[in-house]
């Protein structure tokens, strides 16, 4: 086993069991492809307040619209069109936040022991919300979830989006 550098490990020959478990043991713990890596889980503050202030001002706008259009013109499918139109419009304009505040939840109330297992640095979730934020709400979603598949050994490191 060459043990000049030790990050990456090469053998001359098949190595056994022992051989193995014994490369395996000896990564680094500052490596954050490692399992013994120690991350620091940071657990965000979360508003909820402000979460239902914004969805129920979308609610208050999409009713008030309804029912607008209901007394303008005096009919209940315009009016239940025009509140769901409003709605859907309010969820496309906030649906980056809403996304990113999904994540926070995330990083807030999942237990170490899930949060751990990522293999890079930063974590899985905090690159999504990186990426997100630089690329924008699909583009950001795509490289998330594309780490996401790639978060198990062999892989891992530091990579920024």
């Amino acid at each position: 086993m060459n043990t000049d550098n030790e990050s990456k490990t090469e053998f001359d020959h098949p190595p056994s069991a022992e051989e193995i478990l014994a490369a395996y043991q000896a990564t680094s713990e500052n490596d954050p492809a490692s399992v013994h890596y120690k991350r620091i889980n940071i657990r965000p503050k979360l508003h909820p307040v402000r979460a239902l202030f914004f969805t129920l001002a979308a609610l208050a706008v999409a009713a008030g619209v309804g029912v607008t259009v209901f007394v303008i013109w005096e009919s209940s499918l315009w009016a239940w069109l025009a509140a769901g139109a409003v709605l859907l419009i309010a969820v496309i304009a906030f649906a980056k936040r809403i996304t990113v505040w999904c994540i926070k939840a995330y990083q807030r109330f999942a237990p170490d022991s899930v949060r751990n297992r990522c293999r890079f640095e930063p974590s899985c979730s905090q690159y999504m919300i990186i990426a997100i934020e630089k690329y924008g709400l699909f583009k950001g979603l795509k490289k998330g979830l594309g780490r996401l598949r790639a978060c198990r050994p062999p892989n891992g490191g530091i990579d920024m989006p």
